[in-house]
């Protein structure tokens, strides 16, 4: 089941991408980049509380980086959303590489792996998360304008920028929600391994 609560939150933000006719190829290198960069910033000497905080931040903030460059050639360049995360799943995986040189990240601190295989009232963390993420995601797009909007768009784009949808904005926001939940499977992913 943790496998699959991971797996699950990336599916989550691929459901925003493709509600609006999009596709995001690059989730998978997000996950294993943001697992780099989260488990890297583990490595520096400082207290555990502030040692924590920049590796989840960092982690998350590259999964919100990736999110706004695709979203930023979708919409600003006009290039289909297959060529732009094709394009950044080969160069999250290069990175990723080039940062490790192949080798596994050794002697992170005993605390990160709480994170995957820690549970609450013998419910799994990563579980928990996912629940969490699926209640927000089912209330986004349910009950709120924004998530009208992701169906607007997805369902023609021309009719609901006529309609006054800021349709650019639309989905820069979905790739960066695909970004940052696929970051964040990938930190979950890394403590668990």
């Amino acid at each position: 089941t943790l496998q699959t609560s991971i797996t699950a939150i990336i599916a989550v933000g691929m459901t925003f991408v493709i509600l609006t006719a999009g596709i995001d190829l690059s989730v998978g290198s997000i996950v294993a980049l943001a697992g780099v960069v989260t488990t890297g910033m583990l490595k520096i000497d400082a207290p555990p509380f502030l040692v924590y905080s920049l590796a989840l931040g960092a982690g998350l903030l590259f999964g919100f980086v990736s999110g706004a460059s695709a979203g930023l050639f979708v919409t600003k360049f006009r290039i289909t959303p297959f060529i732009v995360t094709l394009a950044l799943m080969t160069i999250w995986r290069g990175f990723a590489f080039v940062i490790t040189q192949g080798r596994p990240i050794w002697e992170l601190p005993e605390g990160f792996a709480v994170l995957a295989r820690g549970r609450i009232l013998e419910v799994p963390i990563p579980t928990l998360i996912m629940v969490v993420v699926f209640a927000a995601a089912h209330f986004v797009l349910t009950r709120t304008r924004f998530g009208r909007h992701v169906y607007a768009v997805g369902g023609n784009p021309e009719a609901a920028r006529l309609a006054g949808i800021k349709t650019n904005r639309v989905l820069m926001q979905v790739y960066i929600i695909s970004g940052v939940l696929s970051a964040l499977s990938g930190i979950l992913l890394a403590s668990r391994v």
